[in-house]
């Protein structure tokens, strides 16, 4: 669905180690947000057929603005890894292409506006626009309050309908 994010996962594997940084070269495709909102890989390890591989996993998130079809072509991965005496080998290493489809679902074809969110922030909305600024703060206070703070910066105009604070005056 348009505005639904998406991540998209780039692992990485050696039987060695990295022995510098890596650097992701992140495409751009029309109608696509593609971000790396992490500045840092997720490292594991793992045992394969009794050899221990070093795992990067690399999270992009990627947020369509349209319907449609989308091919992210092949991401540039920069790494450089230890060689056996050698010292390290530098080189890029390349994803296959990434295709989906989004959609938007029939019961938001005539919608003008909608709001992608966690049904947290949904369930919050509902029970009632001008609960939230009266709403106390006691245990797990700052993570309310921060819920509370993020559906105050949503813009008015995404707020669809019944949604919208200028539309519930008298609610």
């Amino acid at each position: 669905m348009p505005g639904q994010k998406i991540e998209l996962t780039v692992k990485i594997t050696t039987d060695r180690w990295f022995a510098g940084g890596t650097r992701i070269r992140i495409p751009e495709v029309p109608g696509l947000v593609i971000l790396q909102t992490d500045q840092f890989a997720s490292n594991t390890s793992e045992i394969r057929d009794g050899r221990s591989w070093v795992v990067q996993r690399w999270t992009l998130d990627v947020f369509p603005q349209r319907a449609g079809d989308f091919t992210i072509d092949p991401i540039q991965v920069q790494v450089k890894i230890s060689a056996d005496d050698s010292g390290a080998v530098e080189g890029a290493l390349y994803t296959p292409p990434t295709h989906f489809s989004t959609t938007v679902p029939e019961s938001l074809a005539q919608a003008e506006h909608w709001v992608v969110g966690l049904v947290l922030l949904s369930a919050m909305v509902w029970l009632g626009w001008k609960w939230l600024p009266r709403l106390p703060l006691a245990c797990c206070g700052a993570a309310l309050s921060t819920l509370r703070q993020q559906l105050l910066e949503l813009r008015k105009p995404a707020l669809p309908g019944r949604l919208n604070p200028d539309n519930n005056a008298g609610d």
